[in-house]
């Protein structure tokens, strides 16, 4: 029921305080150097799958999820916030770089790329209501977005305390290009319905609004927040998230390639506008030019198109790219992600208002900024 709008995201992004193009800020209570972290097991003789025995290893808490800014002399300015960062997965089957790995116990999904655990189930038969929300034939909750935040940090699921709302960013990790209904891999995650689940990020401007990620074709899109969507919970599992950085240090610049700390991804600093013959396949021309530039470059998915979206910009005062880093942006840009049940056509993402959207083999307009 959400796939209808493909290509229209009401023309706004998200803006967050804790998210901007895959990056958190880290809990002033973790220590990045060592990895050490504060306990938040609910039981620390309790095993999580309800025996006597070790306990799962603690986690810090951190309570709704999105970390306080810390100071660190990380290489940047003393007194710089430190954000964090991840690895953004693409499908198994889709043969690029980073592919998700998973570990499942006791209810709980450990994304191993990310280092984001998941709950598992959502349909969950005879679950009573949640305040606020309303539960389905087959044990799904849907809520408006206030009851789906407190319905995760009420959670206590695998004996851990700091359930949360995923952000945009970490809820489209999980979504798999390479299926459809559901547009998630169901081995991990059985039953998911391919219907619209809530993300934490609020439209940047527009405070009554906020991102879902719909499973059926695995689209993104803006709502009303009094709207009642799905939930499925996140807490961030790893103690030392591997790519932090200073704030104002995300990118740096070298010979016209750009690496992100966020991501570990490096990109074309400046787009092609590739000419094409008439009716040529422009697709194809911008593959096989990201490809012609060797050291691995290729087109990028669409789920690492997603992360250079500056999610803290309102598209209506200015685009959704870092122009100091990467100067003058496009309409749209391709990936390489071509959608299961579309002929000829690829996803496409908007940096003018960072939606996402489809577009044919011959389209001329789309510009090309390759990675690697």
């Amino acid at each position: 029921m959400d796939d209808s709008a493909v290509g229209s995201t009401d023309g706004m992004l998200a803006g967050v305080d804790a998210i901007d193009g895959g990056t958190v800020m880290v809990d002033a209570a973790t220590d990045l150097a060592s990895g050490s972290a504060d306990a938040s097991v609910k039981d620390s003789t309790e095993r999580t799958d309800g025996k006597t025995g070790d306990a799962m290893e603690p986690q810090r808490d951190s309570t709704d999820g999105r970390a306080e800014a810390v100071t660190r002399d990380a290489g940047g300015e003393a007194g710089d916030p430190i954000q964090c960062g991840f690895t953004m997965p693409n499908p198994t089957s889709a043969n690029l770089p980073h592919p998700a790995a998973y570990t499942i116990e006791a209810g709980t999904v450990l994304d191993l790329t990310t280092g984001l655990m998941w709950e598992q189930a959502v349909n969950v038969p005879g679950r009573p209501d949640s305040l606020g929300c309303t539960t389905d034939i087959r044990g799904a909750l849907l809520c408006p977005l206030r009851y789906a935040t407190a319905y995760c940090e009420n959670s206590y699921l695998g004996g851990f305390s700091d359930w949360r709302l995923p952000e945009l960013l970490e809820l489209y990790s999980i979504t798999d290009f390479t299926v459809v209904y559901p547009s998630i891999d169901q081995s991990v995650f059985p039953d998911t319905p391919w219907e619209s689940f809530w993300s934490a990020t609020r439209l940047a401007g527009e405070k009554d609004d906020a991102w879902y990620v719909s499973f059926g074709s695995g689209v993104y899109h803006g709502a009303f927040i009094d709207e009642p969507r799905r939930v499925r919970c996140v807490r961030t599992h790893t103690r030392s998230p591997a790519r932090c950085y200073p704030s104002t240090s995300r990118f740096s610049v070298s010979d016209h390639q750009v690496t992100d700390a966020a991501t570990g991804l490096v990109w074309q600093q400046d787009a092609a506008q590739l000419t094409v013959a008439p009716l040529g396949n422009a697709f194809q021309v911008a593959k096989s030019y990201c490809e012609s530039l060797g050291g691995g470059s290729r087109l990028p998915s669409v789920k690492e198109l997603l992360t250079l979206l500056d999610l803290t910009k309102n598209p209506s005062q200015s685009d959704m790219l870092d122009r100091t880093v990467f100067g003058k942006t496009s309409e749209f840009y391709w990936s390489s992600t071509e959608p299961k049940e579309e002929f000829a056509s690829v996803w496409t993402i908007d940096f003018g208002d960072g939606s996402i959207g489809l577009a044919d083999y011959y389209n001329m307009v789309a510009q090309t900024r390759c990675v690697r």
